[in-house]
């Protein structure tokens, strides 16, 4: 907090009152699991299950105080109904309780397994045993008499960034007369951030030639999750099941207010400007790319034919290298951080594209006034589950 209360200040140039808060989280969780099994009778059986959750303002509640209806493990109910809840007691989702939101109950006349249910459905489940506790940024002016020769600026700005990845992988391999192989792959990736950004004026008197009051968040999320299952048997009869799984969960629940609210307000000078802003976003940087056309990023997207919508020859596709690499220099020069190549992607033909690093990492670039213009999205996730299963024999099954 930077905060000017109940004072008279007198400045022969510009009274700045600034806050700025930045936090980062990087987090890169692995889980690998392999089974092999060789007999007359073989099963080998491999699960892989890796979970990353990443919070910036939020604070866990003690289970015990929610009460909640069930705990997983301990209860077997037949149903369960809108408004009821469940505490999950291990696991990786220990200390966890969800309510159940679905408009149908969940019943089972030989009791429910809570820990076989689905909680990161969003539509069935969410959690209540994470309290919003919002990252606080604030810059203020308060009750103060300020006069100042050139402007007065109030800013309160916000950076917070969560990077995420996580991958399950688990093969399974099984042979013999009989041969059954069976590898599951899970991953669960959710990221959450909450931040409150007030840059604010309240009461005293201003006079100055210009007054600036700015509150501007630039919060972050970019998230992978990749789950690769992999089941193979061979035999006599043989028998592979593989599942792959993914589930990513990303927020971003800001508030962010600029406000001036009593104050008496004088411009100096006759040409001054008073500007209240509250913005959400990242930073959009404006950037010309000398000699490249947007028909140049069109065809830079077209990994099977060029511009004349012919097979991709040797020069059009060192053009498109030459394109990229210079995409990637005027991306750095604007203070992007950029990972490895870029691949670009049309979204309006001749208006708009889509970049991705290798890091994942996204910008839209967009033709302006005849400039192209450059912007992070907030949040950049991917999520992706690949299963494959490989049975033979005299009798073989294979289910992905």
């Amino acid at each position: 907090m930077a905060e000017l209360t109940s004072s008279t200040v007198t400045a022969n140039d510009n009274v700045t009152v600034t806050a700025t808060s930045s936090s980062a989280i990087k987090a890169t969780v692995l889980a690998a699991s392999a089974a092999v099994a060789v007999g007359q009778t073989g099963i080998g059986a491999s699960i892989g299950v890796a979970v990353a959750r990443n919070q910036i303002g939020f604070a866990a509640i003690d289970p015990s105080s929610l009460h909640a209806t069930y705990a997983a493990g301990v209860s077997r109910p037949v149903s369960i109904a809108a408004g009821q809840s469940v505490e999950i007691t291990k696991g990786l989702r220990a200390g966890q309780v969800f309510v159940y939101r679905g408009t149908a109950p969940l019943t089972d006349a030989g009791g429910l397994d809570l820990n076989a249910q689905d909680y990161g459905n969003l539509d069935a489940w969410s959690e209540i045993s994470l309290q919003r506790s919002p990252a606080s940024v604030s810059a203020l002016i308060s009750a103060s008499t300020v006069t100042a020769v050139n402007g007065v600026s109030v800013t309160a700005q916000s950076r917070q960034s969560i990077e995420a990845s996580v991958f399950a992988g688990s093969a399974a391999i099984a042979g013999g007369q009989v041969g059954i192989g069976l590898s599951g792959a899970g991953v669960s990736v959710e990221n959450v951030i909450a931040s409150a950004i007030e840059a604010s004026v309240l009461g005293g008197s201003i006079t100055a030639k210009s007054l600036t009051v700015l509150a501007k968040d630039q919060s972050l999320i970019t998230a992978s999750a990749q789950a690769v299952s992999i089941a193979a048997a061979v035999g006599q009869v043989a028998g592979a099941m593989s599942i792959g799984v993914s589930i990513a969960s990303n927020r971003v629940d800001n508030d962010v207010v600029a406000l001036v609210s009593g104050a008496v307000l004088t411009l100096s000078g006759g040409t001054g400007a008073v500007v209240v802003q509250a913005l959400t976003g990242l930073d959009s940087p404006s950037f010309t790319l000398n000699g490249i056309s947007a028909d140049g990023l069109t065809d830079a997207a077209q990994t099977a034919t060029n511009d004349a919508g012919t097979v991709v020859d040797a020069a059009d596709a060192l053009a498109d290298a030459g394109l990229l690499a210079a995409l990637k220099l005027a991306l750095q020069g604007s203070g992007e951080v950029v990972s490895g190549s870029l691949r670009v992607a049309v979204v309006r033909d001749a208006l708009k594209w889509s970049v991705v690093d290798q890091a994942g990492r996204h910008w839209t670039i967009e033709l302006i006034s005849g400039s192209l213009r450059a912007s992070r999205t907030t949040i950049t996730a991917t999520s992706s589950a690949a299963s494959v299963a490989f049975a033979g024999g005299m009798v073989a099954a294979g289910v992905s």
